[in-house]
Order: structure tokens, then sequence, then C-alpha cells
């Protein structure tokens, strides 16, 4: 294998190199986009991987999502109970983009005490909201 290691920032074209170095990893360190392109056409070899390396020094910080609690989770649910009278384990799951474990203990969890009942064969029924 051999890369062919492209920025105009010295600095970090330095630091890959160094690290490929430490790899044993045949490289060649170019500082110029230009200068990579003539380098390209003049050789024979093939690259079979573009790998782009990002700075993240100066990127605009990503909001992490919520996370959704057990609690959260049950009142859509709920919600989506209300909303549609009646819903299968497999739709809820796509849902809430959960895994389809995760909604079957909610909806024992709302079960057990009555706020939501099943009805239908165990395999193709639906769950809704109790009373509705």
């Amino acid at each position: 294998m051999r890369l062919l290691i492209v920025d105009d920032d010295l600095s970090v074209v330095e630091y890959i190199v160094d690290i490929l170095d430490l790899m044993d990893i045949e490289h060649e360190a170019v500082t110029n986009v230009e200068d990579a392109k003539k380098q390209l056409a003049s050789t024979s070899y093939r690259f079979s991987d573009l790998v782009t390396v990002r700075d993240a020094r100066n990127a605009v910080p990503v909001v992490a999502p919520e996370v959704e609690t057990p609690a959260s989770r049950r009142e859509l649910i709920l919600t989506l109970l209300r909303q549609s009278g009646k819903m299968r384990s497999t739709n809820i799951a796509s849902e809430l983009g959960c895994s389809l474990k995760t909604v079957k203990r909610e909806l024992d969890t709302l079960r057990l005490p009555g706020h939501i009942e099943f009805v239908g064969p165990s395999k193709t029924g639906t769950y809704r909201l109790v009373g509705a």
C-alpha cells in the first residue's frame, strides 16, 4: 500500500507523515493540490481508496441528540396510540427508531398496570389504549 498525503497546511502533512513513518507505511507528501495532480498524472500508480482527513479544530460543534429515557419512550408510545387508535409493536419500533425488544419491554410496562391492552392473535395483534 502506498499513500499520497495532500494538504495545504504543512503542519498537518508533517503530523500524518510522522504517524505513517511509525507504522512503516510507504507514503509521499505534497502540500499543494496542483503538485499532487501533476504527480498523479506522471505515475502509473492506481489508487484504490481515497481517505479524507478533516481538521476538527475549527469545526462547528455538533449538538448531541437528546437521550430518550424509558419514561419519555412510554409517553411517545401512548401518544402514538392516541393518534392512531391501534398499532403493532413493529410499527411502534419503526416510529420510535429503537429496537423491537425495547418497544416490547415498554409495552409490557404499560400493559401490566392497565394503560394499554393487546388485542388479537399473538403474531398479528395490535396494542391500543384501554377503553379506546
